[in-house]
């Protein structure tokens, strides 16, 4: 009897320890129509296509080689403004380094505007396209 208590104790324990010791989970990111206030890049949507022209480098062979095409970013804004979560979600890639190259503008990105929802900053899922014409 004395060893069923023991071990239903210790048992409680540990899954009290282990359950206080994970790290609280992320709110999932919101979408734009779930927002009162969408995220927004600082100076708005042409101070954001003018920060992607002025910092994307096209190499000299992607220049020569590469075919028009749309590279759609995807990232999450964060309640703090930061950019988290930066991936290339196009299902047809152009390659020559432009892809990297749109990952590299994006995690470099200055801090947005976050998502307002019930007066309260919140995680926002934001898409991008970049169409390259060669």
């Amino acid at each position: 009897m004395k060893i069923k208590l023991l071990l239903t104790s210790l048992f409680f324990f540990c899954w009290a320890e282990f359950s206080y010791a994970q790290e609280p989970a992320k709110e999932e990111p919101l979408q734009w129509y779930q927002v009162q206030k969408k995220a927004e890049f600082p100076g708005g949507d042409a101070a954001l296509d003018k920060y992607i022209v002025s910092n994307f480098n096209i190499s000299k062979e992607a220049n020569k080689k590469a075919k028009s095409g749309t590279i759609l970013v995807s990232f999450i804004v964060e309640k703090d403004g930061s950019i988290t979560n930066v991936r290339i979600i196009s299902t047809r890639r152009l390659g020559y380094g432009l892809e990297e190259e749109a990952l590299r503008v994006f995690k470099q990105m200055p801090k947005w505007k976050p998502a307002i929802q019930r007066g309260k900053p919140v995680r926002m899922s934001f898409s991008k396209p970049i169409r390259l014409t060669f």
